[in-house]
């Protein structure tokens, strides 16, 4: 019998042969997760003991992790209690999994589990919170219950009366645009089936850009499943997922590395062509209320908040210093940084990004749910607006009924800081052409050599063009986004090898097109990630919106379309992982941890 994966996980779970959906079955649990409503839980379970002549012991307390994360530090005497309750009951009785108010292994419990190595491919997952779905992205069936029903896993073991889902069949690919993440592809799904479209279904993404994405663009899509009413969503186990399990969380016991049949039978087939993508934003006050960025503008925003389990790892952190890096938070705006675990945290202060965030003037918080949740840090006044990377926008959400909050990518709220005013930018669905050069642009054009001196990367962008002035300005000012075109004839950098000629430009985030490039410029500017393309025909003038669609550039303004010339697969590869220092480094972690 042909299998979807979340049928053939439930099947291995109930000891059965196969599941189909509307199978009713009794999963064992593989974990049992909590945050601060273990207090309810614990009651629970202590009243299921209540009258027996044994003592209320839970089935196996190393299969249970409890984290604190919702109102930490204790905004409440109320709270703190609670939190002591737990803390006793922990102790009690030995679970290892204990995840406390500390620098050390704390943070928000859906980037705990992954980081820690606790979700496998093939769990079964349980969380007494709704976004449990978010360890689907690492091959497992996590779903949320309530405290009753974890009480009654506490005591037994497996999650009773689990009826199969049918699956829906989510196929993303293309290659997503500069200014588009995993949070605009969800938004888009959310906003395309609505808030019930898949009520008591599991959502199964699959394409090229899922299979593209990294363990952290993965967790994005499978948190906000639920909020397209699924059960679970769920991303197939692949290299991706064992690279993350093997180099990053450290497990090494054996991976169950399971995928869906061939002739699995779906519900439907949803498609969203990554190519063509624009920036999504939810719109007060549901998460279905999706629409393009470009139907928002001008929207002016009080606060914007970065981080939570959704959007607080350490590439979101990393994107906001890069645009942030010596320019200041707009004086209306509050920017609040929540970063979803203390590893992430010491990881982004040890690479500077903090520093860059809270010298432009962004307020980094302690990891935690609070803000996102509406108990504390961060709560709303009467009429603001927030522009938010978390999960949910309900009226009432971030603690103020009479405020509105807006969702979206972590790579929106860098546009919003980087324009002139605290307001959503009227130009983004679309990058545009900044300058047209002709051919046989050189290195010299590009850097000229008296300022060879210079070499750091971080230090060369102020020179590029330098001889090109009204250029240079511009760049300087900032007036170009990240992800903007330049556009060049044939053998684009010829001349001498400086690698200057590469980081110049890429201190910009610009893509460069052009009809050839000359050699040793295409080898210094994949090594350091400089965006490339090679397009032959390519005809645009300073304006144009331009879109890379496969291997193909549309030019959006004339309606033209050109054939691009495909890099090497691993000259690529290199590109695209920033370059051959994280390529070089991830190679070499690989091969530390195969001995």
């Amino acid at each position: 019998m042909s299998m979807t994966l979340s049928e053939k996980i439930l099947a291995k779970a109930s000891g059965l042969a196969s599941a189909k959906a509307g199978d009713v079955v009794e999963p064992k649990v593989d974990l049992a997760m909590s945050h601060e409503n273990a207090a309810l839980v614990l009651h629970q379970f202590k009243t299921i003991y209540e009258g027996l002549e044994v003592p209320a012991r839970v089935w196996d307390p190393n299969r249970i992790a409890i984290i604190f994360d919702h109102r930490i530090p204790a905004e409440s005497s109320k709270t703190a209690t609670n939190h002591k309750r737990v803390r006793d009951f922990v102790a009690d009785q030995g679970i290892t999994k204990f995840h406390d108010i500390r620098g050390d292994e704390g943070g928000i419990c859906h980037q705990i589990l992954p980081e820690f190595g606790y979700v496998r491919p093939g769990f079964v997952v349980v969380g007494t919170d709704s976004h449990t779905t978010t360890h689907g992205a690492l091959g497992s069936f996590a779903f949320g219950i309530g405290a009753t029903e974890m009480a009654s896993v506490w005591t037994l073991g497996c999650a009773l009366n689990i009826e199969v889902p049918k699956t829906i069949k989510v196929v993303v690919d293309g290659k997503l645009s500069p200014f588009v993440s995993a949070k605009d592809v969800i938004l888009r799904l959310i906003g395309m089936i609505k808030a019930d479209g898949a009520n008591y279904r599991a959502l199964e993404f699959h394409g090229s850009t899922i299979r593209g994405m990294s363990t952290s663009s993965r967790l994005v899509l499978c948190n906000m499943a639920v909020e397209a009413g699924a059960t679970v969503g769920i991303v197939p186990p692949d290299r991706e997922t064992m690279r993350y399990l093997r180099d990053e969380a450290k497990v090494s016991d054996p991976l169950w590395m399971e995928s869906p049949d061939a002739d699995a039978e779906y519900e439907r087939v949803v498609t969203i062509d990554g190519d063509a993508l624009a920036p999504q934003v939810a719109c007060p006050h549901t998460v279905d209320n999706v629409k393009p960025v470009t139907e928002i503008v001008g929207k002016p925003i009080d606060q914007i908040v970065i981080g939570s389990c959704t959007n607080g790892r350490l590439d979101d952190l990393a994107a906001a210093a890069r645009v942030l890096k010596s320019k200041k938070v707009s004086q209306r705006t509050r920017m609040l940084v929540f970063p979803a675990s203390w590893k992430i945290y010491k990881e982004a202060m040890e690479l500077g990004y903090l520093k860059d965030l809270m010298e432009a003037g962004a307020v980094v918080m302690n990891p935690g749910c609070g803000c996102c949740l509406g108990v504390h840090q961060g709560a709303l006044g009467d009429g603001e607006v927030a522009l938010s990377t978390t999960n949910r926008n309900f009226k009432g959400r971030m603690g103020n009924p009479h405020a509105e909050v807006f969702l979206c990518s972590p790579k929106l709220p860098q546009r919003v800081l980087c324009a002139a005013s605290s307001a959503i930018p009227e130009r983004y669905s679309m990058p545009k052409v900044i300058h047209v050069l002709g051919d046989d642009i050189s290195t010299d054009h590009i850097y000229p050599g008296r300022f060879m001196a210079t070499v750091l990367p971080s230090e060369t962008p102020q020179f590029c063009f330098a001889d090109m002035q009204a250029l240079n300005a511009d760049l300087k000012a900032k007036k170009f986004p990240a992800g903007s075109f330049l556009v060049g004839g044939s053998n684009f950098g010829c001349g001498s090898s400086r690698e200057q000629a590469a980081s110049t430009i890429n201190g910009y985030g610009i893509i460069v097109i052009a009809r050839s490039f000359a050699r040793i410029f295409l080898q210094n500017a994949v090594n350091l990630g400089l965006q490339l393309v090679i397009c032959p025909q390519v005809e645009a003038t300073e304006g144009d919106e331009l879109v890379i669609k496969g291997d193909m550039l549309v030019n959006m303004t004339t309606g033209k379309s050109f054939d691009i010339v495909p890099l090497p697969k691993l000259r690529q590869a290199i590109m695209d992982s920033g370059g051959l220092i994280a390529f070089t480094r991830a190679r070499l972690q690989s091969q530390l941890a195969a001995k």
